[in-house]
């Protein structure tokens, strides 16, 4: 399995809930399809600005707003990814079923509700040469605003029994439902912790700081 799948399906999990995703995007009207870029932008030895396009996502969205289909292409690989949303009865989301171009099997991620609140989702993927586990737990205020998430994944090579990755990723939200940063935690690899804080306007995301764990400032 590319190790790719780990950032994008932790990408994948976060914020899927039955609330309209065209209201958290900043649009005022019902959407059809959203196409994101992904793109880094570096400066060379002479200062000349180089931009390089990353990832390309596009999603699309049922009549009623809710996503139903999404489709990730990495450029650096052209490796594809692709999710289908399935909704249950009661039009909450049920199951995410994650595709990768260079898998056979997908992966499904599975979520459960208490009190028509989101509790938790959890994705499993086991075979003769990998192991693949997250769950990602969410709590609430009292006011029943999304306060956080836990997310915790591990990825394991049974061909030599290393345990490629073992992390855990905080996401703490502010009271307008909206990110307001996350902790990304990787426990076998030391130096490697990071932490994003999200900058907003009244409606808008217009911003992303990264910082290292000694809270240098990595990128903005």
């Amino acid at each position: 399995m590319n190790r790719l799948l780990i950032l994008f399906f932790s990408l994948s999990i976060i914020g899927c809930s039955k609330q309209k995703k065209f209201l958290d995007n900043g649009l005022i009207k019902s959407v059809e399809e959203i196409t994101e870029y992904t793109i880094r932008i570096q400066e060379d030895s002479l200062k000349n600005e180089i931009q390089d396009t990353l990832l390309i996502a596009i999603k699309r969205y049922r009549d009623d707003d809710q996503i139903a289909l999404q489709t990730r292409r990495t450029l650096f690989d052209n490796e594809q990814m692709e999710i289908d949303y399935v909704y249950d009865s009661s039009d909450r989301l049920k199951q995410e079923i994650v595709k990768m171009s260079t898998d056979s099997m997908p992966i499904k991620v599975n979520y459960s509700y208490k009190n028509s609140l989101l509790f938790q989702s959890s994705g499993i993927m086991d075979n003769a040469t990998e192991r693949f586990e997250q769950i990602e737990n969410y709590y609430y205020r009292n006011n029943k605003t999304k306060e956080k998430s836990i997310m915790r994944q591990i990825f394991i090579d049974k061909e030599t029994n290393d345990t490629i990755r073992n992390s855990t990723v905080i996401t703490y939200f502010n009271t307008n439902k909206k990110i307001d940063s996350i902790l990304s935690i990787n426990l076998p690899r030391q130096g490697q912790n990071r932490k994003s804080v999200y900058e907003s306007d009244r409606k808008n995301f217009i911003g992303l700081k990264e910082y290292n764990e000694k809270d240098s400032l990595l990128s903005n």
